[in-house]
């Protein structure tokens, strides 16, 4: 019986007992009408009593009186106990632990104590009249109405658990255990007791799913798990336990701890049981022995448990075999390595030997670096500067260069030079060369630069530019002398035309003393032969003369856009349409103007000659730009005109050469030394499409 159906029959025994009082009253109560009977039975006159009789009757009247008197106090005392009892019932039903209902045989509540009014969320006068089976989960209905039927039919008490749910629609589960008792009226009521058991319920799922975890772990360790009592009989074994010793699990359940340890490991349980219920844990390693006889290291983990209420040991133990053989072999290893490091040490020492003797006979300066601080370096790199090398260490780089090393780190290519301003001690300043690398020593960025002092080398250049300049100078002036003869062919015809003129004007000139003649047209063909000769004198001087270029900061877009205007008046006059095709970013060049602009006016004229024969939609002159990737920029004039002819295509620019009536062959092989004077290249090739020919020239950019 559960102790709430204990405390329902604590109610039943109390009103049973308040029933007792109420009927002890009513039996006085019948005693005084008795007395008061015997007394009405008494004769009106009292004078016809003898004395004896009045003596008589006044002892019974006393006594009556004191009857009376005790049953009165009687029963104000069971009137004020029966009151303090009923207070105490009210108080024990209300605030009973589990809720109380009376519900008739057609299912409505007939009455309620606090609890149930609680439970099923209604107020307790709310929940009087009302079905009961509105309080349960519809699925769950047919239950309880089948179990109320059973109940009125066989009297028996009956106990089930159902789904209830609160008029806010929250569900709950109930326990129900109920008995029929007649009422008042003797017609047949239940009495039920109700109590949630949510918690309760939750609490078992929750133990329930702990306890399949617990197996599930228990079940599928990858380890074997003993559980033993003191006595060192199994208790429980899990089926990696089976599986490493080769046993059934019935033949392992029924040997003991000392069965499956070998001989020796098997005389040392006495001592580690004491250890073990000395510090309550014990860890330490054996021997087991499998079914087939073979062996097994294990390391062993056993704590002391409580199991299904008695002490016991839960073992843990852990295949060790390949971590032994492991370990031996890190061993060996080990020692392998060791010896390795001790062999590699002395390399690395003989190494280091090799690579101080060589920074200390090498000719450059050696610099080591980490964070812009010099951290080391060799002799040859302090004599490089002027100090010793005491006094550079630990100092930034830049102090001994005149640009900072911030700009150097973000040059750290493989292989590649620049050149600096060394700083030396006195303050002198020096051009160096410099390649550095980058290099991760012991998880720390190290620079490693080699230093080469240019000074000498730089003088020598020097000497090599003023001796390249004179060999120039010098080719110039042989290529004067060789065009000599050119010069004789190119003056005669002009020479002989002159002379035949002035033959004529002479002549003419004694003619018109007498009448007009032609002397006047005579004199303008001298005219223009003189002027011919000066032109091609004035080509041939540039040649051999070379004026030097006055370079300056150039924009190849500006100085094309500069030259536009005598270019497109000249177009517009020979019905020639010029384009132009500026590209972006292009890099400033170091370029005389004037020179090059001569370049580019000569280039496009000879572009304007190749298109006058053509139709007109070929008339057409194309000026381009663009940036060159790493090499400077390209200035091109591209025609659609008649090409370059492959005889000529190798003497373009040969001194004379021209495929012109009139040309003199000198245009060409001036723009050519006009760029290469700028450190650029000219050349011309026929155009990929069979039409027109391209001349291009590209400037090497200035230097950042």
């Amino acid at each position: 019986m559960t102790e709430t159906y204990k405390t329902h029959k604590s109610h039943k025994s109390h009103k049973s007992h308040d029933s007792q009082k109420t009927n002890a009253l009513t039996a006085k109560s019948k005693l005084h009408n008795a007395a008061e009977a015997r007394l009405a039975k008494m004769p009106d006159n009292a004078s016809a009593l003898t004395p004896q009789a009045t003596q008589q009757t006044l002892h019974e009247l006393r006594v009556h009186q004191i009857e009376l008197e005790m049953q009165n106090e009687e029963l104000r005392r069971a009137q004020e106990e029966l009151a303090v009892s009923r207070a105490r019932y009210v108080d024990l039903y209300d605030m009973a632990p589990v809720g109380y209902l009376t519900v008739s045989k057609a299912g409505q509540v007939l009455q309620a104590n606090l609890t149930a009014a609680t439970l099923l969320g209604v107020a307790r006068g709310k929940l009087v009249k009302r079905p009961f089976s509105r309080f349960i989960l519809k699925d769950d209905q047919d239950v309880f109405y089948l179990n109320r039927k059973q109940l009125f039919a066989t009297g028996a008490a009956l106990a089930c658990e159902l789904r209830m749910v609160k008029p806010g629609g929250t569900p709950f589960r109930a326990r129900l255990e109920a008995t029929t008792a007649p009422d008042e009226d003797s017609t047949p009521v239940c009495h039920i007791m109700l109590s949630d058991i949510t918690g309760q319920k939750q609490a078992e799922q929750a133990l329930l799913e702990s306890e399949q975890e617990y197996r599930t772990l228990f079940n599928n360790a990858g380890d074997a798990i003993f559980i033993a009592d003191p006595a060192m009989r199994m208790l429980a074994v899990n089926p990696m336990a089976c599986v490493r010793l080769g046993y059934a699990r019935a033949e392992l359940m029924a040997l003991s701890i000392k069965q499956i340890d070998s001989e020796a490991d098997a005389l040392l349980v006495p001592e580690r049981m004491a250890r073990l219920r000395k510090h309550g844990h014990l860890t330490f390693e054996t021997t087991h022995r499998r079914k087939d006889g073979s062996s097994i290291l294990v390391e062993v983990n056993a704590r002391l448990i409580t199991w299904h209420g008695q002490p016991a040991i839960m073992s843990l133990c852990r295949d060790i075999s390949e971590r032994r053989l492991m370990d031996q072999t890190l061993r060996e290893w080990n020692q392998i390595l060791e010896q390795r490091v001790t062999e590699r040490t002395l390399d690395l020492r003989r190494s280091e030997a090799r690579f101080s003797q060589l920074a200390a006979v090498t000719l450059d300066g050696i610099a080591i670096s980490a964070d812009g601080l010099l951290l080391d370096g060799n002799p040859q790199l302090a004599s490089l500067f002027g100090y010793e090398l005491a006094e550079m260490t630990g100092r930034p780089v830049a102090d001994f260069l005149t640009r900072g090393p911030r700009r150097l780190a973000s040059r750290d290519a493989a292989g590649i030079t620049h050149e600096w301003l060394g700083l030396r001690k006195d303050g002198t300043t020096f051009p160096v060369a410099l390649q550095s690398r980058v290099k991760t020593f012991q998880g720390r960025k190290m620079r490693v630069a080699a230093l080469r002092d240019l000074s000498a080398v730089k003088q020598q250049a020097a000497r090599i530019q003023t001796q390249q300049t004179e060999l120039e100078q010098a080719l110039r002036f042989a290529l004067a002398s060789e065009v000599s003869t050119g010069i004789i062919h190119q003056l005669g015809q002009p020479t002989m035309v002159i002379g035949t003129n002035v033959a004529v004007a002479l002549a003419n000139s004694k003619a018109c003393e007498c009448q007009p003649c032609g002397a006047f047209e005579s004199l303008k063909d001298i005219e223009a032969g003189v002027a011919s000769m000066r032109e091609i004198v004035s080509h041939l001087r540039a040649l051999a003369h070379p004026e030097r270029p006055n370079r300056v900061r150039t924009d190849c877009n500006d100085l094309v856009a500069g030259l536009l205007r005598p270019l497109r008046q000249e177009a517009k006059n020979r019905r020639i349409l010029l384009s132009v095709r500026s590209g972006r970013d292009l890099p400033p060049v170091l370029a005389d103007v004037v020179q090059l602009g001569q370049v580019i006016l000569n280039l496009a004229r000879n572009a304007f000659d190749a298109c006058a024969d053509c139709p007109p939609e070929r008339r057409k002159v194309t000026l381009m730009t663009r940036a060159l990737a790493g090499e400077g920029v390209e200035l091109s004039v591209c025609d659609a005109g008649t090409g370059i002819a492959p005889e000529a295509m190798n003497c373009l620019f040969t001194p004379f050469f021209t495929t012109k009536p009139d040309g003199l062959g000198i245009g060409l092989r001036l723009c050519q030394t006009i760029v290469e004077a700028h450190g650029g290249t000219l050349g011309g090739s026929n155009n990929a499409d069979g039409i027109g020919a391209t001349f291009r020239v590209v400037l090497p950019a200035i230097p950042e």
